[in-house]
């Protein structure tokens, strides 16, 4: 689910509910209190006193930081190849390569080569044609996500038939990184992650959280924010302000157990992080060779690619 669409969707659903009161200053009603009154309303509320512990906690997690800015859901089973380096990964239009031969684009799996081409074409042709509409050069990207299992023959393959206007890449997982334990999740926020529409998907986790900030203007405020924001930033703004503005309520009416797992799915760093390096294959027969072994994989081409930068190579598989 792309996490500008969340960030508008919370905006425009808080903006609503922007006169509720604000938990940590309520008005007064009625006559003054009495001398023992104001001494029982002194009394910290058992969501205050928890409530430093809980934001420290937060803090801890969210202090790992944002997820990628492109969000990659890979395939159950999907093992990509580990590689130092690389640049995080850009818009370009995915393409999963999996290990049992099929390849999948747009949520639709094609077992050939052959018939993602045509699916393929298809969406290569509406870009084309948006391009033609403005007046810009035609210029496309593939993002490879290949499994490091997959033969780099089938790379090849699949790569071959590409017209020259469309940039390739290959993506890795950035060696040696991990993500933190998530915190626990409730069946039925898990479910609105489970989702597969993602219009409805982002509706109701809109309307989940706006129940679970319990009318703490400090957090509605925050969300109107990222709405205005460059959608780079998003994600650290939203994991850097959380914890003061809940702090700010006292914890007093917000749902943690919901708010926290939720925003963390949205934004936190839920997986390793994933790179790209160009995929700079080449197709004049002048161009420099570079030879792999004919059982060569993609965790093979990866370190190829990820050695050579931008410079333009024709891949010879040796028999």
């Amino acid at each position: 689910m792309p996490r500008p669409l969340i960030a508008i969707l919370f905006a425009s659903l808080l903006a609503c509910n922007s006169g509720a009161p604000d938990p940590a200053a309520k008005p007064a009603t009625g006559p003054a209190p009495t001398s023992a009154a104001t001494a029982s309303d002194a009394k910290v509320s058992p969501a205050a006193a928890a409530c430093p512990e809980k934001v420290a906690a937060m803090r801890t997690l969210f202090s790992h930081g944002p997820g990628d800015s492109t969000s990659l859901e890979l395939p159950p089973g999907m093992e990509l190849p580990a590689a130092p380096g690389g640049e995080p990964v850009g818009d370009g239009m995915p393409v999963y390569v999996l290990a049992d031969g099929g390849f999948k684009l747009d949520e639709q799996v094609h077992p050939t080569v052959t018939e993602l081409r045509k699916a393929l074409d298809a969406e290569l042709e509406s870009v084309k044609q948006r391009s033609a509409s403005t007046g810009a050069p035609f210029r496309a990207s593939l993002s490879l996500v290949v499994d490091a299992r997959v033969p780099a023959s089938t790379v090849l393959e699949l790569a071959e038939g590409m017209p020259p206007e469309v940039a390739l890449s290959q993506v890795v997982q950035l060696a040696g990184d991990t993500a933190p334990a998530a915190p626990p999740t409730p069946p039925a926020v898990q479910k609105l992650f489970d989702e597969p529409r993602p219009d409805l998907r982002a509706t109701q986790l809109a309307k989940t959280i706006e129940a679970a900030i319990g009318g703490c203007k400090p957090i509605a405020e925050l969300f109107r924010q990222l709405a205005t924001m460059d959608p780079a930033s998003r994600g650290k703004t939203l994991l850097d302000g959380l914890p003061g503005a809940v702090e700010a309520c006292k914890c007093e009416g917000i749902d943690l157990e919901v708010l926290v797992p939720a925003v963390w799915q949205m934004s936190g760093k839920t997986s390793p992080s994933k790179r790209q390096f160009p995929l700079a294959l080449a197709r004049d027969a002048k161009a420099e060779q570079v030879r792999l072994p004919a059982n060569a994989t993609a965790a093979d081409l990866a370190v190829l690619v990820g050695a050579r930068g931008t410079a333009p190579f024709r891949l010879v598989l040796e028999k």
